[in-house]
């Protein structure tokens, strides 16, 4: 598909976020979600809510069991913090 076959596509797939921002529960989509395991160390996460300026902020426990996320190692190796 080209960049701007997939762009018009992804515009009308994701109907009630602005375009470019991702949807923040991507399985009302029929999206899988995957986290990787650093994250899920975390208590609190953030993340976009379909906007440029709105986030959204709730336990991992919480937004894992909403979400039915699978834990996967996305990240090889030390990443660098802050």
């Amino acid at each position: 598909m080209s960049g701007s076959r997939l762009g018009k596509f992804l515009d009308g797939a994701y109907f009630d976020c602005e375009v470019g921002a991702m949807p923040p529960f991507g399985n009302l989509y029929e999206i899988e979600g995957f986290v990787d395991p650093s994250l899920a160390e975390d208590e609190q996460i953030a993340f976009n809510a379909g906007t440029h300026a709105e986030l959204i902020q709730m336990s991992f426990t919480d937004y894992r069991r909403l979400v039915k996320l699978r834990i996967v190692e996305l990240v090889q190796g030390q990443v660098a913090t802050r």
